[in-house]
């Protein structure tokens, strides 16, 4: 052997299919205790963030058997004093039921967590605990999980994206790990759209819908997630989310002691939504089509300093340590090229918003036209597409509408259509791009090196939320997902007629499905 062909055997040595699995799990157990240790840490006190403490008050209702008195403020302030004291009680009181200084709810009594009655069963499990206990117990449940959904993910994909590198991928998903720290859902949620997702792999359109049934638990994913059985044509899936969302609502009902709680919930979903269009840590947290337009960033001076600050000027440099405001040193590498201008947080993050006659503040109306106008373009252009590339069979089924570009379409424009989710729900959206890489080896080169530039890109979001202020910048992911989408619409309208389903029986679909599983893996 010469020596260039030993150089290329050892630089191809690590991308061979099991090294790159065995490296895959290293990254992960690395990763997972880094995890553990970023969030568990002393000081960082994840429990006594409004986004645990509202879901931990939500539960503790039902763990104490009075579910009935949910979205009150007095029984809010009752189960947040039994977990919180002090400056603590206070902060929760202000963030999780005042929600600042525009909720006219909270005069009147109501007030509480956006989540509906059925989200307080499932958040009752860790409720039982102390906020501090309850968290760690949250975290290391949904650090499971997400290696459960990377199992799920390896199964849909055949095994062409093995196991432990889906669950790096999903661990190292952009802002994954503030969500984590701050005990949120969103892989709950990313599990629950996983294991749907896995049951129409295995040919069971009801068993899918009854899975994507538990999203009653976050209404906005389960409204936006109907776009997929429609989509698809698929009435099974469709009867069956409607039924399973149906029994959850009806199993609350004899703890709630009737619908009381459900329209004090619709109270305050509607204060949510008057406040989100004028609250700027509210909208510019978000990754929604909605909000993207009151993003105060349109006019000239706005849209100047603000991508200014998020993008820079040309200014190549590095540094090894980073010097705080108090004159402490830490060690934080960095390399730039770009560096970024400072500016009035306070006016160029501020959303677009006037006084009314009656001196509240209120947004502009037609800013909501159009991000609604916006999201029901997505929703329309998903649904058109996706039928007319499968026009001849009710329940489309093959398998591009499982793990390739179609399924990718769909999945990206439905979740495009979640109202108002937060920058760590970006995680939902890990299936349809993991689909993507599952994909790679049977995609023709140019699109294949293309989606590999775009994933790479996908993964700076993760560093720019890590060591910037990713959360706070220009929503570059929204505008990443809009191009996938588009680009995976117009890949699915031009290969339709190869996209069509196949009638065949279940039993040979899943014997084609394990034969080609055993090739892959051979």
């Amino acid at each position: 052997m010469t020596w260039s062909q030993f150089l290329y055997e050892a630089a191809c040595w690590p991308f061979e299919r099991f090294q790159r699995h065995f490296l895959s799990w290293v990254l992960c157990v690395v990763l997972s205790l880094w995890l553990v240790h970023t969030t568990l840490q002393d000081g960082v006190e994840g429990h006594a963030t409004c986004d645990f403490a509202g879901q931990w008050m939500h539960g503790r209702g039902f763990f104490r058997e009075e579910a009935d008195q949910l979205y009150q403020v007095e029984a809010g302030k009752r189960w947040l004093s039994e977990g919180y004291k002090d400056k603590y009680l206070e902060d929760q009181i202000n963030d999780v039921l005042k929600k600042g200084g525009h909720n006219d709810l909270y005069e009147k009594g109501i007030a509480g967590a956006l989540y509906p009655p059925t989200a307080s069963v499932a958040f009752s499990y860790f409720a039982q605990f102390t906020p501090a206990t309850a968290h760690a117990v949250a975290f290391f449940f949904y650090l499971g999980m997400c290696y459960g959904s990377g199992w799920l993910i390896s199964r849909i994909t055949q095994g062409r994206l093995q196991w432990g590198e889906a669950t790096l991928c999903i661990l190292f998903f952009p802002n994954n790990f503030m969500g984590l720290m701050l005990g949120q859902n969103q892989v709950l949620s990313l599990t629950i759209l996983c294991a749907g997702w896995y049951c129409h792999h295995r040919r069971w359109p009801f068993v899918a819908g009854l899975i994507w049934g538990l999203f009653a638990y976050k209404p906005v994913f389960a409204v936006a997630l109907l776009l997929v059985p429609i989509a698809l044509r698929s009435p099974r899936w469709f009867l069956g989310m409607a039924l399973s969302g149906m029994l959850c609502v009806a199993g609350t009902l004899p703890y709630t002691k009737g619908l009381d709680p459900w329209f004090r919930w619709l109270e305050v979903g509607k204060q949510a939504e008057r406040l989100y269009q004028i609250d700027r840590n509210w909208v510019w947290m978000s990754r929604d089509l909605v909000g993207l337009p009151r993003r105060k960033m349109w006019d000239a001076e706005s849209f100047t300093n603000v991508w200014r600050y998020n993008i820079g000027v040309w200014q190549p440099g590095w540094s090894w340590y980073y010097t705080d405001s108090k004159g402490e040193t830490t060690f934080s590498p960095g390399v730039w090229l770009f560096w970024g201008d400072d500016y009035d947080w306070q006016k160029h993050q501020r959303v677009y918003w006037y006084e009314n006659e009656q001196g509240q503040e209120t947004g502009y109306w037609y800013l909501t036209v159009i991000g609604y106008v916006l999201l029901g373009s997505v929703a329309g252009l998903t649904v058109l597409i996706s039928v007319f590339s499968f026009p001849r069979h009710r329940d489309s089924f093959s398998r591009a509408t499982v793990d390739g570009v179609p399924a990718i379409f769909v999945l990206t424009g439905s979740l495009l259509c979640v109202f108002h989710f937060m920058h760590y729900d970006l995680l939902s959206f890990a299936l349809p791009l993991l689909l993507g890489l599952g994909q790679l080896g049977q995609w023709p080169l140019r699109r294949r090196i293309l989606y590999i530039l775009f994933y790479l890109i996908w993964l700076g979001r993760t560093c720019a939320f890590y060591f910037g202020n990713g959360i706070f910048a220009v929503p570059w992911e929204t505008y990443l997902l809009l191009i996938l989408w588009g680009w995976m619409g117009f890949v699915t309208w031009k290969e339709r007629n190869i996209n069509q389903p196949e009638n065949k029986p279940v039993s040979e679909v899943l014997l084609n499905q394990n034969q080609d599983a055993h090739e892959v893996l051979n």
